[in-house]
């Protein structure tokens, strides 16, 4: 039975873990690496326990390291699945601060603040933008257009 699978691999100690992304947060498989051996056929990389292929890896990019590395874990003891680190700027916390920050930026204290802030160059920037958009469109909306580019400079 061929079974096709598409997953990120990490190798720890002599364990290797198969996860569905890159994310690490649904581990769909491991093994231990103890006693097995590493051969390599063509361009993948196999796993044999007592004879038996166990599992066939296909389309690996830096696949001589991958041999290294499985080789020398042949020889440890299994390790412990990696620990999950949470991904930065995920997190209704987060979208809030961001929310916060964008309205304070836009108030007219915080116009005030942020122009004195950056380089002269960027003001005259958002001058000129804030100028073409109102003789394009209107005041509102050149408003609006001069906010987000605060709000950007801001977060």
């Amino acid at each position: 039975m061929f079974q096709l699978v598409v997953c990120r691999c990490v190798l720890v100690a002599g364990s290797l873990f198969w996860y569905k992304d890159s994310k690490l947060k649904s581990l769909k498989g491991d093994m231990a690496l103890k006693d097995c051996e590493i051969l390599e056929e063509g361009e993948d990389i196999a796993i044999q326990s007592d004879g038996k292929k166990i599992l066939t890896m296909s389309k690996i990019s830096q696949k001589s390291d991958w041999v290294i590395a499985l080789k020398a874990a042949t020889i440890q003891e299994p390790g412990q699945p990696p620990a999950r680190v949470a991904g930065k700027g995920s997190g209704a916390g987060l979208r809030a601060k961001k929310y916060i920050a964008g309205k304070a930026a836009t108030s007219s204290v915080g116009k005030a603040v942020a122009k004195a802030n950056i380089n002269d160059e960027a003001k005259t920037l958002i001058t000129c933008v804030k100028n073409l958009t109102t003789a394009v469109y209107d005041a509102k909306t050149a408003n609006q257009v001069e906010n987000n580019i605060i709000k950007l400079f801001v977060k």
